[in-house]
């Protein structure tokens, strides 16, 4: 916050000139950012304990127009910052309906995630894990377009999945329609051969396929 160094005298012209000390720091060095202010004009004037004294000198009607852009600038960016921020706010519900639209995916904040990148962001980048029991990936994502491609993906994993255990069962389905329908051509004899070779009763016996199962009583 600035600071007022020197009043002004405003009913007198030769003081009518307000001191005041906008910045100082003493990390380093020792550096100190001072503004003359009167009706005519701005001067800052920047001192530094190892550097040469820096001055900016602006007129009254310099002074207005940079304090309304200035003003205006920071009006503007709020209302963006604003915007994106309900944006984002949106595209996170999506996320979370459309994940929610499919049993087994999970959705959680991960804390961790976000801390470790708050020393790179600030603010901290939001961060989330996406998970399924039905696949054996877990994604982290950040802010909320990133989740909702995550549930996307996410989504399009478990369909190739369910799509690769339904051709699965499909062939299986076919191998067993198969056996069946042979079956009911076969004859008596035919079927009691397969059961046979299915079983290992030939290879258990060493018996040949061909020969005939009928045995003669003494």
């Amino acid at each position: 916050m600035a600071e007022i160094v020197n009043e002004a005298d405003f009913l007198d012209d030769e003081e009518d000139v307000r001191i005041v000390r906008l910045t100082s720091t003493y990390a380093y060095d020792i550096a100190e950012l001072y503004a003359n202010i009167s009706p005519r004009q701005v001067r800052l004037r920047r001192i530094s304990s190892d550097k040469q004294p820096k001055t900016a000198t602006f007129s009254a009607s310099e002074m207005d127009v940079l304090t309304e852009a200035w003003t205006q600038f920071k009006a503007d960016r709020q209302a963006a910052l604003d915007a994106e921020e309900a944006r984002q706010q949106e595209v996170l519900r999506t996320a979370l309906a459309l994940a929610g639209s499919v049993d087994g995916i999970h959705i959680e904040k991960d804390e961790a995630l976000e801390d470790y990148h708050s020393y790179s962001y600030n603010p901290p980048r939001p961060g989330w894990k996406v998970t399924h029991p039905g696949t054996s990936s877990t994604k982290a994502y950040f802010y909320p377009d990133g989740l909702l491609d995550g549930v996307h993906l996410m989504i399009t994993e478990w369909g190739e999945h369910l799509l690769e255990k339904q051709k699965a069962l499909d062939e299986l389905s076919g191998v067993n329609t198969s056996w069946r329908s042979r079956k009911r051509s076969m004859t008596a004899d035919e079927s009691y051969r397969e059961v046979m070779k299915a079983s290992g009763f030939f290879r258990l016996w060493n018996i040949t396929e061909g020969c005939s199962t009928s045995m003669d009583m003494p």
